[in-house]
């Protein structure tokens, strides 16, 4: 009997870590800075599949950090990635960015309405980074198709 609830003690100590740690690198993830134009944006990246996939989901701001402006899709390879806004609280701007040139924009995506199908978002042409921001960004720094991204 001792030995089953030490088993359950450890699991469940193993687990309690290990959500911890989820939560502490979900409130950690990689700060940068880069410019589109002259517009310096710093950013949370998401460069592994977990962080890609979780995304903005479920938070009620960007961050917690109000010199953070929005998240960086880093993806694997050049490609016509597919977004939702599964779990989004605030509405989103989409800067879609091949190697150094912004290639498209989506402005002012909505969060989805409780019941209803999730929409799905795509750029209209491959690309290496997905910049979501808050919605507003793009008309309020001016970035349009064909701005130069300096990493």
């Amino acid at each position: 009997m001792n030995t089953t609830r030490a088993h359950i003690f450890i699991f469940v100590f193993a687990s309690i870590i290990t959500l911890l740690a989820i939560v502490v690198r979900r409130e950690q993830l990689k700060p940068f800075t880069f410019t589109i134009n002259s517009t310096s944006i710093r950013v949370e990246v998401a460069d592994s599949s977990e962080e890609i996939t979780q995304g903005l989901s479920g938070r009620n701001v960007i961050s917690a950090n109000p010199n953070i402006h929005g998240m960086l899709f880093i993806l694997p390879e050049r490609k016509i990635p597919t977004f939702w806004m599964k779990d989004m609280q605030f509405p989103l701007d989409f800067v879609w960015i091949d190697k150094h040139l912004v290639v498209d924009v989506l402005e002012n995506i909505q969060p989805p309405e409780q019941g209803r199908p999730l929409d799905l978002y795509s750029p209209r042409y491959p690309v290496t980074h997905v910049l979501e921001v808050p919605a507003g960004f793009i008309k309020e720094r001016n970035i349009q198709v064909g701005d130069v991204v300096k990493w």
